[in-house]
């Protein structure tokens, strides 16, 4: 039991999202609920020495959500990890049932937490211009992530399958940088450059009258559109042009208190041999022949109160 206890208080990031509601498959239902929200997440990367760990991470997030106006739902939330803070305002327009369109921003800061890692940092470099070694600084509330997003969301309930396509357009920043060029990390998460994204995702969920309420099935993929021809792959660079890509499986019990258990496979980029994570972003070079390879990412539990 002891040993349960320390698992789960380890694992504790789909690696682009800051809120919790932003990884929860379901949508919620047209009531004024607010939410509590527990997240524990374990998710393995590459370190600057070529090998894998567990990065840990832990929330608690609190969202206020607004029915008052029939096609508009207004949604305050608030996280809190031991490495990072983060509030998010949307305003969603479902202009039919099966469309939602929201409107966003998220800003965050963080700090750096022995166990639990770097909330945020940015590159050696930029104290040190010649510095090309992949070391990113541990800071305290001395820079602001900010998440500017729009999306269209697509959503079909039937009896027995809840399925969804979405996409969205965002704007990552960084404030305290010096220049687009600068790199960062936030929440743990590297290599992170000022850019417009664009993501898609699908879900189908198939839904059970027993135990456990749905089984879903998901796939992401997010593109840098804004340095996607940079350092393409087949021009021998560091892989601009690779999507970060993620599918999985989400089992979900419950009604009011919600239970989400999710397994993430995705993509690592394969990078030559001395020309890989030990150096920093626009110095590494991708292997041609297999630029990218896939695995197990990510354990998450994620646990729903509906107020």
């Amino acid at each position: 039991m002891k040993k349960f206890i320390l698992f789960l208080l380890f694992i504790s990031n789909f690696s682009f999202s800051q809120m919790i509601r932003e990884k929860v498959f379901y949508s919620e239902p047209i009531t004024n609920n607010n939410v509590l929200r527990i997240y524990l997440d374990a998710e393995k990367y590459i370190n600057n020495k070529n090998q894998v760990y567990v990065r840990p991470m832990t929330k608690v997030e609190y969202s206020l959500i607004d029915y008052s106006y029939e096609t508009f739902v207004t949604t305050l939330s608030f996280n809190l990890s031991p490495i990072s803070a983060n509030g998010n305002i949307e305003v969603k327009y479902s202009p039919f049932f099966f469309i939602e369109i929201p409107l966003g921003i998220i800003a965050g800061t963080g700090w750096f937490n022995e166990p639990f890692g770097n909330g945020i940092g940015i590159y050696s470099n930029f104290y040190e211009e010649n510095n090309k070694e992949n070391v990113y600084t541990k800071e305290s509330f001395t820079k602001v992530y900010l998440k500017y997003y729009i999306s269209t969301k697509f959503i079909f309930n039937f009896d027995f399958i809840t399925t969804y396509f979405n996409q969205t357009l965002y704007y990552r920043y960084f404030l305290g940088t010096k220049k687009d060029s600068d790199v960062w990390l936030y929440e743990n998460v590297p290599d992170n450059l000022k850019y417009f994204r664009y993501n898609y995702e699908f879900f189908i969920g198939f839904n059970l009258p027993l135990l456990l309420n749905r089984i879903g099935i998901f796939f992401k993929s997010d593109y840098d559109i804004q340095h996607f021809g940079e350092s393409k792959v087949n021009d021998g660079g560091w892989g601009s042009d690779i999507p970060v890509t993620r599918f999985g499986l989400d089992f979900t019990a419950g009604r009011k208190l919600i239970l989400d258990f999710i397994l993430t496979w995705g993509n690592e980029p394969n990078y030559l041999e001395n020309y890989g994570n030990n150096l920093i972003l626009k110095e590494r070079k991708i292997r041609q022949d297999v630029p990218e390879y896939w695995f197990l990412r990510e354990v998450s539990l994620i646990l729903s109160y509906k107020f």
